[in-house]
């Protein structure tokens, strides 16, 4: 199987992950203890992934908890559905030690990390990791949500960068909403997507991670990108 084999598979598990995540955003959000306890429609749900509450004072009347978890587990459960995945004999791993070693993924209060391949650091972790049936890595796969810090995502692209020459390479990312304010007073604020294409040039000098990223709220990029007739890629993914 050829990359761009994989790589049409890959697209077709990210945009079915991103249809489940979104439908259990829709419907299958906790419920705060004070709410009409309605019964969930009775029907076979695109998936049973439930989005949880933060607790509020003891009782779980908080904001809807949006974390690479969700993302993670919609992944998989798409994967395990794909039909191009049994025909291939696909498999994956979870928290998957890496081949090379870094330095710089931890700040302290006196020092600002600065994320590095040293060949005397410590080893990391990918998100997930797909392989063929041979059991050889032929995708690499990170996950964040919520516009994650800096170091979060500059760590995680070193890897795939340093990790992924020959095989496939993808950053994937879920927002609860496609932008925030672009102006407090007289102070002119980063949008959520603004944010975000800064942090995805980090150590993707070459663009060959592909970067995928859903907002769950308000207009998702592809959205976004079809109205505005920019003639981008409009399937959920924008780079650089």
């Amino acid at each position: 199987m050829t990359n761009e084999e994989l790589q049409h598979i890959i697209e077709k598990i990210v945009k079915d992950a991103f249809d489940r995540i979104e439908y259990a955003y829709q419907h299958h959000r906790e419920r705060k203890q004070n709410m009409n306890k309605d019964k969930i429609a009775e029907q076979m749900p695109l998936t049973r992934l439930v989005f949880p509450r933060y607790s509020k004072d003891g009782e779980l009347s908080g904001d809807t908890r949006i974390s690479e978890q969700e993302l993670r587990f919609a992944f998989v459960e798409a994967f395990n559905a794909d039909d191009d995945v049994k025909k291939q004999k696909l498999f994956y791993s979870i928290e998957t030690p890496t081949k090379e070693k870094y330095s710089g993924f931890s700040s302290t209060a006196k020092k600002k990390a600065t994320p590095k391949h040293d060949p005397d650091g410590q080893s990391g972790e990918f998100d997930l990791v797909i392989f063929n049936e041979e059991l050889e890595r032929v995708c690499l796969i990170e996950f964040k949500a919520n516009n994650a810090s800096r170091i979060d995502h500059e760590k995680d692209l070193l890897k795939l960068e340093t990790e992924g020459k020959r095989i496939l390479c993808y950053f994937i990312e879920v927002i609860k909403a496609y932008s925030e304010s672009e102006n407090d007073g007289e102070k002119k604020q980063k949008t959520t997507i603004e944010s975000l294409k800064e942090k995805f040039k980090l150590h993707n000098s070459e663009n060959k991670t592909i970067i995928k990223c859903y907002a769950l709220e308000g207009k998702s990029i592809r959205h976004k990108q079809e109205e505005e007739k920019t003639g981008e890629d409009i399937s959920y993914k924008f780079n650089k």
